[in-house]
C-alpha cells in the first residue's frame, strides 16, 4: 500500500477507491473496509494511465465520454452516504481537452432536485461544486478547471454550516451552506466519471483516489494527503 492510501486510511473515509487495479477487471475496491465494491463500465478501464502518485508505479483508470465509461457506485454506498451530516469528498483528476461538459462525482437522480455533482457546465473553462435537495440549493463559484493532461488534488467539505473546496491542499474558495447529504436523502444513482444528470456527461481523462469521509476534514488534513 502507497503512503499515500495509509495517509487516507489514517483519516477514516467510510468509501475509498483507489481506483489503481493492475489488471482488467469489473470491480473498483473499497480499501476502507466497508466492502463497497463499485463496478467499472468496461473491463478495459484500469491500469490504462499513469496514476497521480510520482514513484509509486500505480496507474489509474481511462475515462473516455465517447464510450460512457464511468463507475457505478452500489446502493449500499448511497444508503451509507445519505446518512451523512457531514462529508469530505477527495479525488485526484485528469483532464484531456473536453468538447462538450462533463461530471467528475454525482450522486443524485437525473432531472429531479436532489443531488450532489462536481462537474464542468462548459468545456475546458471552470468547475462547479453543487448541491441541492428539493429546490434549496448550495452553489459554488466557478473554480477555473483543471490543467489538461495534469493531474490536480481536489477536496470538498460541507459540515452544515460552511462549504469549502480544496485544489492541490489549499483552500480557495469558503461559503456558507446548510446543505448535506443528509438533507438530500437516498438518492438511486452514485458514480465516479459522470454527473447525475444525462448533461453533464461522462468524464474524460482519469480520476483516482476517490475517498468519502464522514467528516469535514481539516486544511492541515488535506494537505497531509
Amino acid at each position: 500500500m502507497s503512503a499515500y492510501s495509509t495517509a487516507v486510511l489514517a483519516n477514516s473515509p467510510f468509501t475509498y477507491y483507489p481506483l489503481n487495479e493492475a489488471s482488467a477487471t469489473s470491480n473498483a475496491l473499497d480499501l476502507s473496509g466497508s466492502g463497497y465494491t463499485a463496478a467499472y463500465a468496461s473491463t478495459s478501464m484500469p491500469n490504462a494511465v499513469a496514476g497521480p502518485l510520482a514513484g509509486s508505479g500505480e496507474n489509474a483508470p481511462a475515462f473516455i465520454a465517447a464510450d460512457d465509461y464511468c463507475v457505478t457506485l452500489p446502493s449500499a454506498f448511497r444508503t451509507a452516504f445519505a446518512a451523512k451530516t457531514a462529508i469530505t469528498i477527495e479525488f485526484w483528476v485528469l483532464q484531456n481537452p473536453l468538447t462538450t461538459s462533463a461530471g467528475f462525482i454525482g450522486i443524485g437522480r437525473n432531472g429531479a432536485n436532489a443531488y450532489c455533482d462536481i462537474y464542468t457546465p462548459s468545456p475546458n473553462t471552470h468547475t462547479r461544486f453543487e448541491i441541492e435537495n428539493s429546490g434549496s440549493s448550495y452553489t459554488t463559484n466557478d473554480w477555473t478547471s483543471p490543467i489538461p493532461n495534469a493531474w490536480t488534488h481536489v477536496a470538498w467539505t460541507l459540515d452544515g454550516t460552511n462549504g469549502k473546496i480544496y485544489i492541490n491542499g489549499a483552500l480557495v474558495e469558503t461559503l456558507a451552506t446548510a446543505q448535506t447529504p443528509y438533507s438530500m436523502g437516498v438518492q438511486p444513482n452514485a458514480y465516479i466519471g459522470r454527473s447525475s444528470y444525462s448533461v453533464p456527461g461522462y468524464w474524460n481523462g482519469s480520476i483516482a483516489h476517490v475517498a468519502f469521509y464522514p467528516a469535514a476534514l481539516s486544511g492541515a488534513q488535506i494537505l497531509a494527503h
